[in-house]
């Protein structure tokens, strides 16, 4: 059974679970795209390697929401930026236009991971005594 210390804990829990449904769907949308579509070998290698560090920095965050590891959730927050530039820079060095929607869902993955890790943050700071 779930554990929950007060009404805003178990908000948290409600928002988190949206969060991971829209990330499900997004990857249920990618995979369709890879399937219908023709990619090089090179720009498959970058998906994949792109795709792999966001689902580390998933892992990162769940981990870090149950242990209330702020300092985590922010390293990931941070990380977010960078892998936002190497999207662009696969959308713009491939001759593949295709490639724009599944960039675009993989935007919006980074924009709930995002979201995930501000809860994180501010859950900490509400326990700590301190405004949001």
């Amino acid at each position: 059974s779930l554990k929950v210390e007060d009404y805003s804990e178990l908000l948290d829990y409600w928002i988190i679970t949206d969060r991971l449904e829209d990330i499900a769907d997004e990857t249920k949308r990618i995979t369709r795209h890879l399937k219908k579509r023709n990619f090089s070998k090179d720009e498959l290698e970058k998906l994949k390697g792109l795709f792999l560090e966001s689902k580390n920095a998933y892992i990162n965050l769940i981990k870090a929401f149950f242990s209330r590891d702020t300092s985590v959730a922010h390293n990931v927050a941070t990380d977010i930026n960078s892998r936002l530039i190497e999207w662009e820079d696969i959308y713009n060095s491939s001759e593949n236009k295709a490639i724009g929607s599944i960039i675009e869902r993989f935007k919006t993955i980074e924009g709930q991971l995002r979201s995930i890790a501000r809860m994180v943050v501010d859950r900490n700071i509400k326990i700590m005594g301190g405004v949001v």
